[in-house]
């Protein structure tokens, strides 16, 4: 069912009902981490205040003595405040270094074995100034919204030889990595505001639930003010909450998105939940999460009625972020190419699909001439400017993928994505997956295939 406060909206679901295939949705593992979240949303006060059990099934082979979580919020003082961690009713007295929480079990935990944690902590969400970022903008509040992304202790990956992969905070990029899990949060928020996220949603008044089953990462953003356009078909729900201002581009942003959806589950395979939202941000920063992104508030001031434009674009971008970042994730940290180059390529791909009188606009204006300082396997770390790293990740990535598929032919590189989808599915690849499953699918050397691109 299309949904809109305003009138002249009433008729786009035809035109909508055109672009839509129906989807499966994925099933959940138990052998995966848990969160339940219990949140009071004080939204005048900007504060979070929130209780998190969440489960770790040892699937690592081999025991473990402590659980590493990794807090981005921690990183500006006086915004995260830890109140207690229990195992069992009983206090435990953690390791807080910077952004890296470290609980000692009371036991070694061993193979095939869980453990459950409860934590209890405050978030006192930082006005957004001046964001140089997508960190900085990731957990702010501006006179609109809200965003909390990730603002929660999240459980570190574990490798067998390495341990706990600790992410320090780090300025440029995203500096975030995390296993999938299952999800559960209920937001007791200030009454008239809105709650966006990903998942199934049941809501009694001003309380929240949100059910997100093999999940990235659970974030969300509030609102007064949101105004929301949908769509229904086929048990899937696309939404589109903005500020009002924006309102008249609402149906716009819905096209695109389910446009892009229908698109890159044909290119790579099923998106696995049954809705997908979008919310606005008044800030100049785009953000994906599992289930939904942000789109910033200068992606829409940006529409000129053409396609060549930030809002078609960027809502191409983030929802390509659903199915590489979501589905198959990687280290956003080490290998950040492995998310943003592809889905800056699946900008280009959009344009391929939708619009190819745009396509060579897309490559002139968006990518131009690339200029990359680093390798395009860097980490986030080698970067201390976030112009420097765009050419280098999102750009010079984009241009690596356009490269591969003229060498391997369009048909072979569609294989070998789709292949790459359902392998690393719910799991994190790394630049050595890549090469490895891509050797299956041609002959030529992984020198050849890597080209000048790689260091």
């Amino acid at each position: 069912m299309f949904r809109s406060s305003a009138k002249y909206f009433a008729g786009f679901a035809a035109l909508l009902a055109l672009i839509l295939l129906p989807r499966p949705a994925a099933s959940a593992s138990n052998a995966i981490p848990r969160y339940d979240f219990a949140v009071t949303l004080d939204y005048p006060h900007h504060r979070l205040e929130a209780t998190q059990r969440v489960t770790i099934p040892n699937t690592f082979g081999v025991s473990v003595s402590d659980v590493v979580f990794n807090v981005p919020a921690a990183h500006q003082r006086g915004v995260f405040t830890l109140r207690s961690v229990k195992i069992d009713g009983e206090s435990i007295k953690p390791q807080f270094d910077g952004t890296i929480l470290r609980v000692p079990l009371p036991r070694p935990l061993p193979p095939d074995e869980s453990i459950t944690l409860d934590l209890d902590f405050v978030v006192r969400v930082p006005e957004l100034i001046d964001p140089q970022s997508f960190a900085d903008a990731n957990l702010a509040y501006t006179g609109a919204a809200l965003m909390a992304g990730y603002w929660y202790p999240l459980v570190a990956p574990y490798r067998s030889g390495v341990g706990w992969l600790e992410t320090p905070w780090y300025p440029i990029g995203d500096p975030f990595v995390s296993e999938v899990a299952n999800y559960t949060a209920i937001i007791t928020a200030t009454p008239g505001v809105t709650i966006v996220s990903g998942g199934e949603l049941t809501r009694d008044r001003n309380v929240w639930r949100y059910e997100l089953p093999q999940a990235r990462t659970f974030g969300f953003i509030a609102s007064p003010l949101y105004q929301t356009v949908s769509f229904a078909s086929n048990s899937k729900l696309y939404e589109v909450a903005v500020l009002p201002r924006h309102l008249a581009l609402a149906p716009i942003t819905l096209q695109t998105l389910i446009k892009a959806e229908r698109l890159f589950t044909a290119l790579y395979g099923p998106y696995p939940y049954r809705s997908l939202r979008v919310a606005e941000f008044s800030g100049p920063w785009s953000m994906e999460f599992s289930g939904f992104f942000v789109l910033g508030s200068s992606e829409f001031d940006d529409y000129d009625r053409t396609q060549r434009n930030r809002l078609i674009r960027i809502t191409a971008h983030e929802t390509s972020h659903q199915w590489w970042y979501g589905v198959v994730g990687n280290d956003q940290v080490r290998e950040p190419w492995l998310d943003e180059g592809f889905a800056r390529f699946n900008e280009v791909r959009y344009y391929e699909a939708y619009s190819p009188r745009d396509v060579q606009w897309w490559w002139d204006t968006v990518i131009g001439t690339v200029r990359p300082t680093e390798p395009l396997n860097s980490p986030i770390t080698a970067f201390t400017n976030h112009s420097h790293y765009l050419d280098s990740i999102y750009d010079q990535g984009a241009r690596y993928l356009d490269t591969l598929r003229t060498r391997l032919s369009a048909n072979v590189f569609d294989v070998f994505l789709r292949d790459l989808y359902q392998r690393g599915a719910f799991h994190l690849i790394t630049t050595d997956d890549f090469f490895k499953i891509l050797s299956t699918h041609t002959r030529l050397s992984e020198r050849i295939l890597q080209g000048r691109f790689f260091q």
